[in-house]
Parts: C-alpha cells; structure tokens; sequence
C-alpha cells in the first residue's frame, strides 16, 4: 500500500467523489475510490461504496471482491450480504446460458447472503425483497410465498409496499394460488412511482423467459406477465434490465 492519507485529505477526496457521484460522473468517482482505498487504511464503509459504484458502471466480480474484503472487515454489517447478494443474483441473470447446476449452486449462495442479512438486521426490507424474488427464481413458489408472508412487518415505504405486492403476486400465481384482492391494490395504485434504479427486474426478466417455453406453465405465465407488466407500468423510465 501507498503512503496513507491523513485523514483531514481523505475527507476531501471522499467529498470530492461524492459530489462526482451526484453528477452521474461514476467512472471518475470510482478512480476518485480507487486512489482512496489504495491510499488508505482498510475500512469496510470504503469498499462497501466502491462495491457500489463498480456494480453501477457494469464490474460486479470487483463489486462481489469488495463486498468480500468488507465483510471480513465487519462480519455484522447485514447491508454488506444483502449487497453481495445482489451483486451474485445480477451476475447470474447476466448469463443465462451457465449450466443449471452452477445456476442452482449460485443461487443457493445468493439466498444465503440474504438470509444472513435479515438474521443480522430483521428490518432491512432490501434484504426481505431480495430472497422473495430469489426464491422465486429458484421456482421455490411456497418458500416465496412464505417469505412474502413473513416481510409484511419490516416493508414501510410505498415503492417497497409496490415491489413486495410485485413478487407476492407472481409468486402466488405460479404456485397456481388465488390472489387475494387485497394483495393486488399496491400494483393498482397509479401513484405510486419508481425511477429506474428502484428496483433491478433483471431477475425476473429472466425467469418469465424460463417459463415462457414451459406448457404446463402456459396460464400461469399469461396470468404472471399480466401482473409483470403492471409492475413495469410504475417506472418513469427503463428500469435495470438484463437486455
């Protein structure tokens, strides 16, 4: 490692990164990082914002390497496994083509991650959302449903109360469920928006195109994309997509 920074110039690249990342200038905020890290003493807060930034502009192997150095740095953090997560759920949604096993292993890793984020914190509802919706790619409908169940108490905000009625429902319809009316009102809710960053459907995206070829899923694909579709209809603009 370089010489350390005093802390005093840390803080002022550290703010002049920030100010790069609200100006949508990611690439030169994560070199602004890389200086930092590289300059610094280790520090999980750091490379939990860097893991950040290079799973924004496209690196999640660097973004998953970071969230790995962070965690050993504070094995307690539960947004650091919730954020691992998703970085190792996007990685796979990115290679549809990897062999089934390596898919199901990867998965089994991914859930993992998000059931010791809400071991560690049962309120982060990041954490809750994310294992519905990798249950849900692992065509785990009742573990889906379940989950979908056990979340209701820690879900407050209207964009997260929208994305949890999202994958309730879809999971209830391939299980081959009634939906409850009640389950459906946020997804009918035309007030409640989402910018493009909100919520990644990659995931999703993926597992429809999995069953799209299915016959013996071909209702419950019709009745999915419907309820798929809704969800969409709540974004200013594109959301994360895998395509």
């Amino acid at each position: 490692m370089n010489e350390v920074f005093h802390p005093h110039e840390q803080l002022v690249l550290l703010q002049q990164a920030e100010l790069l990342i609200e100006a949508n200038q990611l690439c030169d905020a994560l070199v602004m990082f890389n200086r930092i890290i590289d300059q610094s003493r280790p520090a999980s807060y750091l490379l939990q914002r860097r893991g950040w930034l290079r799973r924004l502009t496209g690196d999640l192997d660097g973004a998953i390497a970071d969230y790995d150095r962070a965690i050993a740095l504070s094995p307690d953090e539960a947004d650091l496994y919730c954020s691992r997560g998703a970085c190792l759920a996007h990685s796979m949604s990115m290679c549809p083509e990897i062999d089934r096993s390596v898919r199901l292993k990867c998965l089994e890793e991914v859930i993992d991650n998000y059931l010791a984020s809400v071991e560690r914190d049962p309120g982060n509802a990041s954490a809750w959302l994310a294992l519905v919706e990798a249950y849900l790619v692992q065509h785990d409908w009742d573990e889906a449903i379940a989950t979908y169940a056990q979340s209701r108490p820690f879900i407050t905000t209207e964009q997260y109360i929208l994305v949890r009625a999202w994958l309730g429902c879809l999971a209830m319809c391939l299980a081959g469920d009634a939906i409850n009316d009640k389950d459906k009102v946020p997804l009918h809710d035309t007030s409640i928006r989402l910018g493009r960053t909100d919520w990644c459907v990659a995931e999703i995206d993926g597992l429809l195109d999995e069953l799209k070829s299915k016959q013996s899923m071909v209702h419950k694909f019709r009745h999915a994309m419907e309820i798929h579709q809704k969800f969409l209809g709540h974004f200013y603009e594109n959301p994360i997509r895998s395509k």
